[in-house]
């Protein structure tokens, strides 16, 4: 569901995963790894991050 909602907002407003790494400032590793299934949950604070780079609710990822 995570991976879902990211890459579905990341089309949606044209914009790469490069650059929700560079604004979020996390490895696209991390990305990779959420997309991968081995990150299955993450932290408020990255949540956060990640709804305030895309600029959606965090309600978006539930």
């Amino acid at each position: 569901m995570l991976w879902k909602t990211i890459e579905e907002e990341l089309a949606k407003q044209g914009k790469s995963l490069y650059w929700l790494a560079k604004e979020t400032k996390k490895e696209k590793s991390f990305y990779y790894r959420v997309k991968n299934g081995i990150v299955k949950t993450i932290n408020l604070d990255t949540a956060i991050k990640i709804a305030d780079a895309l600029d959606i609710s965090l309600d978006k990822f539930r």
